[in-house]
């Protein structure tokens, strides 16, 4: 079937939040849009084609030994969501358009593409999850 012959109807959200444990989770050619995640936690997800995320929710969701290669997420909800990549794994995800501020799991992020503007919003997460206290002098 092609596209224009498909389903006009509008599609239900997914919803995988209170505590929706997703493993192995094999994402090809996939688009999440408005979903929620939240308190979800992805162990060992596969990104084996293309993956987006738009405007979705992670509010405090785990990804935990995932390989989302090149999967973008775009203006999504990343507060409290912690990354752990796993041994010798990098994350390489396109995490542009985001608020980076609230993540956890900062050292796992290596390889990620975001805009310059996000810096700040990083090293900001880099300081809460190293526990560090920043003094006036």
């Amino acid at each position: 079937m092609d596209r224009e012959q498909a389903d006009p109807r509008p599609h239900p959200r997914l919803q995988a939040d209170g505590l929706a444990t997703l493993d192995g989770l094999l994402l090809d050619d996939v688009l999440f849009e408005g979903c929620t995640f939240e308190y979800a936690t992805f162990e060992k997800a596969c990104a084996t084609g293309p993956a987006a995320f738009t405007g979705c929710s992670f509010t405090n969701a785990t990804f935990t030994d995932c390989d989302l290669t090149d999967a973008v997420f775009s203006e999504c909800t990343l507060r409290l969501t912690v990354f752990d990549a796993g041994r010798d794994r990098d994350l390489d995800l396109d995490l542009r358009g985001n608020d980076l501020s609230g993540i956890r799991g900062v050292a796992a992020l290596s390889k990620i593409l975001i805009n310059p503007t996000q810096q700040a919003d990083l090293a900001q997460a880099l300081v809460a999850d190293l526990d560090i206290t920043l003094e006036d002098d």
